[in-house]
């Protein structure tokens, strides 16, 4: 499908569940509005969206029928290729690896770039990005506060739990200190544990929120999974000033320990140290703020981000070619 060249190119950004704080999506904001910029048009496909949709972004949201979770997606997919063509768009972008797109971004890779195939899987290069200038860190503005974030699709296997018992296990006068804003999904329960060891009011669990919005005000973006695993919002946080609080199980743990930008805890994970090196990490004000100078200028040093720019360059070439 080509785009007519008095009108502007209708660019649809697929999706099955949306989530901000979902790894595979963290890159769709950003591509929207780089789209945009690029005078493209906008929609966002989805069968289920939590959270706010990009400014002038149309969410189309299809709602097939089934009477099981497998038989509403299979039906969803199938229908979504209709969909795109009745609605004559230009270019469809999808999030997951699917026929019916013409170009795939993926966004959890865990080396914190985006990755871009054609639509018969080919990877198609996207060329370094220029260095940036490193940006500016201050410390956040909440006093003696201090900002614990988490993001992933599931917190608790992002170790929530984990962070809940260490904090509950501090002297009173440096528990008193601490806030916890995570982003993404937590079981009801894990919340209630919060509540049995006085945290309650000091926790905030949002599914529908944006992680990089929790990363402005956060002093230590902390993962500490149950299994070895990676989380690419931990170069979000980075790139954000942000010290990190993890263990060397994570695929990104060796890259906080070489910036200095944080703390790493050695596998396997004992509840202990965790607790001994947190309580260390939140005494040591001038430590945190020299991890996230660290973190910053690590971040300046890697192609991580500005990457929407270069996708949008291929959703330009299929709108004009149709390949």
């Amino acid at each position: 499908m080509n785009a007519s060249s008095s009108q502007r190119p209708l660019v649809a950004l697929c999706a099955y569940r949306y989530a901000p704080a979902d790894p595979a999506y963290r890159t769709l904001a950003p591509l929207a509005l780089a789209c945009q910029s690029d005078g493209m048009s906008v929609r966002a496909y989805a069968l289920e969206w939590q959270g706010d949709v990009p400014q002038g972004v149309e969410l189309i949201q299809r709602r097939p029928f089934g009477f099981s979770p497998a038989a509403r997606q299979n039906r969803y997919w199938r229908q979504l290729p209709k969909a795109l063509k009745k609605d004559a768009v230009d270019v469809a972008v999808g999030f997951e690896a699917r026929d019916c797109f013409d170009l795939h971004v993926r966004s959890d890779g865990a080396d914190g770039k985006q990755l871009l195939a054609s639509a018969d899987n080919e990877p198609l290069e996207l060329p370094p990005m220029p260095e940036k200038q490193q940006a500016k860190v201050g410390a956040p503005s909440h006093g003696d506060q201090v900002v614990f974030a988490m993001a992933g699709s599931d917190l608790t296997k992002h170790g929530f739990e984990r962070l809940v018992v260490s904090i509950g296990r501090l002297a009173e006068n440096l528990r008193s200190r601490c806030r916890i804003v995570a982003c993404g999904q937590l079981e009801e329960k894990f919340l209630a544990s919060a509540q049995v060891m006085s945290l309650g009011d000091s926790v905030e669990v949002d599914a529908a929120a944006d992680p990089r919005e929790a990363l402005r005000e956060a002093d230590l973006f902390v993962d500490l999974s149950f299994e070895p695993a990676a989380n690419p919002w931990i170069y979000d946080a980075l790139a954000s000033g942000v010290a990190v609080f993890t263990h060397s199980d994570l695929q990104e743990a060796e890259l906080v320990r070489r910036a200095r930008a944080g703390v790493v805890l050695d596998a396997p994970f004992r509840q202990e140290d965790c607790d001994r090196v947190l309580a260390d990490a939140l005494a040591l004000q001038r430590q945190r703020q020299a991890w996230g100078r660290n973190a910053a200028q690590r971040a300046t040093r890697r192609k991580w981000f500005g990457q929407a720019e270069l996708v949008v360059e291929h959703i330009r070439r299929v709108a004009a070619t149709g390949r």
